[in-house]
């Protein structure tokens, strides 16, 4: 968590320390499209997943946009969980000031969006259970 006044990302380089010894590429949104993010990751040995940006009276490449296309594919998954979590847990607007409480409020989110979760994967198998007999 980072306060609202600084950019998140610019602090990719820092990111990238915490990430876990098995992760091989990261995965992000066109805001992190810059030559110093792409760079850290190439010196990390890491997948560039960064989808590409267009420049002013520049379009982007034909693979830019296939490859764009390709990404946003994977991360449709991850932004589905951020737009729950926003709908079912008012996360539009962060409720408290401050890092701390701010991210207390993320934590019991991703709380509750992992128990809404598990609830709908045991309501799957009690449904295909019943079917079944």
């Amino acid at each position: 968590m980072h306060p609202a006044n600084e950019s998140e990302v610019k602090k990719l380089e820092g990111l990238l320390d915490e990430l876990p010894p098995e992760a091989d590429a990261v995965l992000a949104d066109k805001g992190y499209a810059s030559a110093d993010n792409r760079a850290a990751l190439a010196k990390r040995g890491l997948g560039d997943l960064i989808q590409y940006k267009g420049h002013k009276n520049k379009a982007l490449a034909d693979w830019q946009t296939q490859m764009n296309k390709a990404i946003g594919g994977l991360r449709f998954k991850v932004e589905q969980a951020f737009g729950t979590m926003k709908r079912r847990f008012h996360l539009a607007r962060a409720r408290y000031f401050g890092v701390a409480k701010t991210q207390a409020q993320m934590c019991w989110a991703a709380l509750g969006m992992n128990l809404l979760k598990a609830h709908r994967k045991l309501e799957k198998m009690q449904f295909a259970g019943s079917s079944v007999s």
